[in-house]
């Protein structure tokens, strides 16, 4: 699998378990790259998808609120 694609997979189970457990986000992904180690590049490349993605949370939530009223935050 390429780095960057096994990035994506690790952002994915990173943020999953950190929406489902609340575990620190940062411990998280130290924790799946050591399960799943790939090159510097993935490493960056998912630690700043993981960022991103906590930083901007609450304004995905409201766009997700405001275009899919039919699907609660709490449902999905």
């Amino acid at each position: 699998m390429k780095t960057r694609r096994r990035a994506r997979r690790v952002t994915l189970e990173t943020l999953y378990e950190y929406d489902i457990a609340n575990h620190p986000p940062g411990e998280i992904l130290q924790q799946r790259l050591e399960d799943q180690p790939m090159e510097k590049a993935g490493v960056d490349f998912a630690a700043h998808l993981v960022q991103g993605t906590i930083e901007h949370l609450e304004e995905m939530d409201m766009l997700i609120s405001r275009y899919a009223p039919e699907w609660p935050l709490d449902q999905m």
